[in-house]
């Protein structure tokens, strides 16, 4: 289902941004486009990328920004052990040697999935990156939430935002305005 074209990209909007510059509201779509990245591969990834990307001053960690979506080609040792050639990282932060999956309940649950994502991760490490798995339900509640970040954040050597009641606010707004319904 992810597999076709994005409907736009972040250099198109700063066109138009530019394009636009007068129109109202025209200077909050422009910062807005600042904060995020080309490559997400799924809605929960684009709303997890929120939370550990943005800056703490809007409720995130501010971590550097990863590779999203990025093909990593196994080495012949890790090929034997993953059973594939390659693997596309959700996340990837290169400097860390991180790879964070985001396994959205409707995309990762049949057998053959969770077959294939064992293979990967076992590859992977092979190579020397640390693999970590962010799922549904650690996103379903805030606390689970700010439980995984701080657990990302301590195994893949990331700064995390310091925990003032202002960014408790503003992650707690954050979190509000990226699952208004809660998460589905």
């Amino acid at each position: 289902m992810w597999k076709r074209p994005p409907l736009t990209s972040c250099e198109k909007l700063a066109l138009y941004c530019t394009q636009k510059s007068g129109v109202p509201g025209i200077k909050m779509l422009s910062r807005a486009v600042q904060s995020v990245q080309d490559g997400s591969g799924s809605p929960l990834e684009s709303q997890f990328y929120l939370f550990y990307a943005l800056s703490a001053r809007l409720g995130g960690e501010g971590w550097p920004r990863p590779s999203l979506n990025q093909r990593i080609t196994f080495s012949d040792p890790a090929r034997r052990v993953a059973g594939q050639r390659s693997c596309v990282a959700d996340i990837l932060f290169p400097g860390q040697r991180g790879v964070i999956e985001v396994l959205g309940k409707r995309f990762h649950a049949d057998e053959m999935g969770f077959e294939e994502r064992n293979g990967r991760t076992a590859g992977l490490e092979a190579m020397g990156y640390r693999v970590v798995e962010v799922t549904h339900q650690h996103m379903a509640r805030l606390e689970g939430l700010d439980l995984r970040l701080t657990s990302i954040a301590r195994q893949l050597g990331l700064p995390q935002a310091k925990r003032t009641a202002a960014f408790i606010k503003r992650r707690h707004e954050l979190f509000l305005e990226v699952f208004p319904h809660g998460l589905t």
